[in-house]
């Protein structure tokens, strides 16, 4: 009993002498930027956000994470998923060390042992800022994700059955990292290595998700998973076609370094091999219903660091990448291939580097400055829809296995003699291609 008499008088006086030197013990309320935001204007644009208690997650000292909208552990609302709005989520901070100078936020998920994708990198928050608002922009500079390689927030959208793990973390740093690669080549690795020297305090928030849906009716793979040889079907409400004319069809593809494929506008695969390297090499088979005609639509990557163009860079081996596609589809009704790679595709380059090849000898190449110049057109308002005009694209080239040189997984997939290697004009410089193809009904089926 005087034990806890003392604690408690022990607790009371330390209360009471940070109410005197004007230090809250606790606070209700965080700064948090809206949604929308630009940049540099965090005062005057702030919201009290209530902090809940029960969503605090493991911390590092007073130093905590937590969301308005999902508790520690809990289960991560569909609208933060890609089967919902693909927001990113509400989150707020407290207890960050008073030197802290800017903060950083990294999403991640570890499906295995060596083994990690990360779906939000977010850096260069100002350090008056402790919370986030949903879909927030307009602060601090977003990293690149491991779905498609791009500097942008990616919803978690996991493979396979059962309940997957997801982890926030904000990182209290003493200054601003610094980087040799510009945002989109900021990975949640070269963040961590950057960071590694200044994090005074991290704090996590742990949630979980389950996709619905069973084994018979699967969503298209995740980015980063190992590569299969056998996918299950796309999800039924994507790309399964209610007409009782509906085929089974199964798509098989290998590319360097990546690709998805639609269905229309439609997700039915994307290459479950991250384009963070530039070994990511894979082939992917899936299957799905639909009914002909087919309109597939294609995104092709070859790997860059940057808009140079170039890997390896600042390195012995500094040179320029090279692309390459081949891709067949089969009717399971007949088990025929109706449609393969070839020069009757419509496809075109939207974005090209360097421009001048002599960019890769360098000793520091910079992206924009001569010869390291590229284009970046973008992708076309409408390109995946039946009755866009792709007249123009005219930049499908046909190219020999040697010159393309495919490797791993390529030789998973029984290839028809008539299926062909493809890519843009240059292997080398033709860095983003976008492919169309309609399938009609074979003359039988007619």
């Amino acid at each position: 009993m005087r034990k806890l008499m003392l604690a408690t008088s022990i607790i009371a006086l330390f209360v009471f002498a940070l109410t005197a030197c004007g230090v809250e013990p606790s606070s209700t309320v965080a700064t948090t930027l809206e949604a929308g935001s630009p940049p540099g204007q965090a005062e005057g644009l702030a919201t009290a956000v209530p902090i809940h208690d029960e969503s605090t997650a493991a911390s590092t000292g007073s130093f905590t994470l937590s969301s308005p909208d999902v508790v520690e552990g809990g289960a991560l609302p569909i609208e933060y998923t890609c089967d919902g709005d693909s927001a990113t989520l509400p989150l707020t901070w407290s207890g960050a060390p008073a030197n802290s100078q800017s903060f950083a936020i990294v999403m991640h998920h570890i499906p295995g042992p060596d083994d990690s994708h990360w779906y939000w990198v977010l850096y260069d928050i100002p350090a008056n800022v402790t919370g986030l608002a949903k879909n927030s922009a307009g602060v601090g500079t977003l990293g690149s994700n491991s779905v498609n390689g791009e500097a942008a927030y990616a919803p978690p959208c996991s493979k396979g059955p059962g309940e997957k793990m997801y982890t926030y973390t904000v990182y209290a740093l003493s200054a601003q990292p610094q980087f040799s690669v510009p945002a989109s080549g900021v990975s949640r690795g070269v963040l961590l290595d950057a960071i590694q020297d200044i994090t005074l305090a991290s704090a996590e928030l742990n949630v979980t998700y389950a996709r619905s849906g069973s084994e018979e009716n699967q969503p298209p793979p995740e980015q980063g998973s190992a590569p299969e040889t056998e996918s299950q079907p796309a999800e039924a409400a994507e790309t399964t076609s209610s007409d009782s004319t509906a085929t089974t069809f199964k798509l098989e593809a290998w590319a360097d370094n990546w690709f998805a494929a639609y269905l229309g506008e439609n997700l039915i695969v994307e290459d479950s091999v991250s384009i963070t390297t530039e070994r990511s090499f894979n082939a992917e088979t899936v299957t799905f219903d639909a009914s002909y005609p087919l309109m597939l639509n294609f995104i092709l990557k070859d790997f860059k660091e940057n808009d140079t163009g170039l890997e390896y860079i600042g390195t012995p081996q500094q040179q320029m990448g090279d692309g390459g596609f081949i891709m067949q589809l089969t009717d399971l009704s007949t088990g025929t291939a109706v449609a393969v790679s070839n020069a009757d595709w419509a496809c075109t380059v939207i974005h090209e580097a360097p421009l001048d090849k002599s960019c890769a000898d360098q000793a520091n190449p910079v992206a924009g400055t001569a010869p390291c110049t590229f284009t970046d057109s973008g992708e076309p308002a409408g390109w995946k829809s039946p009755d866009f005009d792709d007249s123009a694209w005219t930049a499908t080239t046909v190219y020999s296995a040697s010159d393309v040189r495919p490797k791993d997984g390529y030789d998973q997939i029984r290839w028809d003699a008539s299926a062909q290697f493809i890519w843009g004009p240059d292997l080398q410089t033709s860095n983003t291609v976008l492919c169309r193809i309609i399938v009609s009904a074979p003359a039988s089926q007619n």
